[in-house]
């Protein structure tokens, strides 16, 4: 069962593409890419993450127990083996390396080494997309400022595009790829519940001004919230958020370590009006026998 917790846990829905968004734990895209592995022993994961970094900083800094203490494990060593991460830093970037992924074929063993690399060239087609925080191409340093060159702003079509270039991907790898299990897509982003981005780049009009009339000013384009227009690309949407139903307690700051943060999962079919029942568990920290930072556990409700 594929999920996006560590074992035992609730099973995500089966789907062919899935959309998260929302503050989702840095290890749900591990912990689905090892779920989805373990499923077929042939299987294999692709993970595009804009930088290194950037999860290896999150995957430390939230500590999941259980990777902790079963990365060691000959099982998961041997899942991991089957999961290959790319780093591209740059919408151009990663879509460079989209064209270039391709998969070996008995016949290249025969050909010139210089048509063959090792980077980009895959002993077996992929059976799983997963692609992390596409929306950090479009953010900078300086929320308040996008842009120093107002012809450099990110648009909506911009994003959509660098999707559907995945999709594209997928698409040319899906006759390649094993029968079982067929090739899914799953996109994890958590700033796309509350992004927008405008439909145009910014536009430039003539000053009506009496001075400096041969001066432009600039007409900024009002965002527009991506998610309602992404989600129509994906079959299901996850998205992560505080349980809402949850009333904290008067307790110092003692008693809420023990309780932990409660945190809860809205599965939801695109295009239908039932939903699944949320899932909802507390993520506690606790001492670690591994180092001196504390540890998550992953207690369910």
């Amino acid at each position: 069962m594929l999920s996006l917790f560590p074992p035992p846990s609730p099973p995500a829905p089966e789907f062919r593409t899935l959309l998260v968004t929302g503050a989702y734990h840095p290890s749900a895209p591990i912990h689905l890419s090892f779920s989805f592995c373990s499923q077929a022993p042939r299987s294999r994961t692709i993970l595009f993450t804009p930088s290194k970094s950037s999860i290896t900083n999150r995957l430390q800094n939230f500590n999941d127990a259980w990777l902790t203490s079963n990365s060691g494990c000959g099982t998961i060593s041997e899942l991991a083996s089957r999961i290959s991460i790319f780093y591209p830093s740059s919408p151009t970037q990663l879509c460079l390396l989209l064209s270039l992924l391709r998969t070996s074929r008995p016949g290249d063993v025969g050909q010139s080494q210089t048509w063959i690399n090792t980077k980009t060239t895959l002993a077996n087609a992929p059976n799983l997309i997963v692609l992390l925080e596409p929306s950090a191409y479009f953010l900078t340093a300086e929320p308040d400022k996008p842009s120093i060159q107002t012809s450099n702003w990110p648009t909506l079509p911009a994003y959509i595009s660098l999707i559907t270039r995945v999709f594209a991907f997928i698409s040319n790898y899906a006759d390649q790829a094993s029968a079982m299990p067929p090739l899914k897509f799953a996109l994890f982003d958590s700033q796309l519940h509350r992004f927008e981005l405008p439909v145009i780049r910014q536009v430039s009009l003539p000053s009506t001004g009496v001075e400096g009339e041969g001066e432009k000013s600039a007409l900024q384009p009002r965002g527009e919230p991506v998610l309602p227009l992404v989600e129509k690309y994906f079959e299901w949407v996850g998205v992560f958020e505080d349980d809402s139903a949850y009333v904290p307690s008067s307790q110092g700051d003692d008693g809420m370590n023990e309780q932990g943060i409660r945190r809860q999962l809205q599965f939801y079919r695109v295009g239908q009006d039932h939903d699944m029942p949320p899932l909802q568990w507390r993520e506690v920290a606790c001492h670690s026998l591994f180092s001196d930072k504390q540890e998550i556990h992953f207690r369910w409700i």
